[in-house]
């Protein structure tokens, strides 16, 4: 009996040992580069606003500036002085006009700008 029982916890073990090596590996590693020095209250609210610049990125903006190369979806890269420039010219009738889904609000507008800005190069 105590050896069953022996048998059963190393059992359990090795099966915990391979779920957690299962998420370890398939957890989505950081799509950004945190500025250095944010607080960790500051953290949560970073990655937020990141996840959905993210998300507005790809419903409006994704289908014009996003190109494919070796199969591989490349987002486009921007200066920090380009973001700038960007964020006047959007606001372009002509610009507006070719938008996929619908305008883009001046919220939505800079969460995009921050998900270009710090995601990962």
């Amino acid at each position: 009996m105590e050896e069953n029982t022996k048998y059963i916890k190393t059992g359990l073990f090795i099966f915990m040992l391979g779920l957690l090596i299962t998420a370890c590996a398939t957890q989505k590693k950081a799509q950004y580069d945190m500025p250095p020095g944010l607080q960790e209250k500051n953290q949560k609210q970073f990655i937020q606003f990141f996840t959905e610049g993210e998300a507005y990125y790809a419903v409006s903006c994704a289908e014009c500036h996003n190109k494919k190369v070796n199969h591989k979806v490349v987002l486009p890269q921007f200066t920090p002085e380009q973001l700038e420039l960007y964020i006047v010219r959007v606001k372009n009738p002509e610009h507006t006009k070719r938008l996929t889904t619908k305008d883009v609000s001046d919220e939505e507008l800079q969460k995009i700008m921050f998900f270009l800005k710090y995601k990962k190069k």
